[in-house]
């Protein structure tokens, strides 16, 4: 049983929807502004002397970071992408021209060679002995 959530089978709520429209509106920088803010006063709260205080300021840097991003998400790809942009993207369609797809049997993928993802040091004596083996056929 595959439980997978796919792009498009759950919503959001509504309060999250109403958050979402009222935090999209603040730019970006101020969540970065209030990051550095948060490094800068810990750094002048340890100048100080006042480490306890200088942790607790300087952990919101992170959470201000994170909010940023967050911001930024909602910004680009809106809160729920299947109401903003169209069909349900549940269902497949074909894009591209036919000159793009593949043809069948021929991948541009290809493997690397062994010794590409498999490196070893032939300098070094266990790695020696094994290539020995191997070209003895044992």
């Amino acid at each position: 049983m595959d439980f997978r959530v796919r792009p498009g089978e759950l919503e959001e709520d509504q309060l999250t929807a109403l958050l979402e429209s009222y935090s999209a509106r603040w730019p970006t920088s101020l969540f970065m502004g209030a990051a550095f803010a948060s490094i800068i006063g810990s750094l002048v709260l340890k100048s100080q002397k006042k480490d306890l205080h200088a942790l607790f300021i300087g952990q919101w840097a992170a959470p201000f970071l994170i909010l940023g991003l967050y911001n930024k998400a909602v910004k680009q790809h809106g809160s729920d992408t299947r109401h903003d942009h169209g069909p349900d993207p549940r269902h497949k369609h074909e894009h591209g021209p036919e000159h793009q797809k593949p043809e069948p049997g021929k991948s541009p993928i290809t493997l690397l060679p062994a010794s590409h993802w498999y490196p070893l040091n032939w300098n070094d004596p266990v790695h020696d002995a094994l290539r020995r083996q191997v070209l003895a056929g044992q």
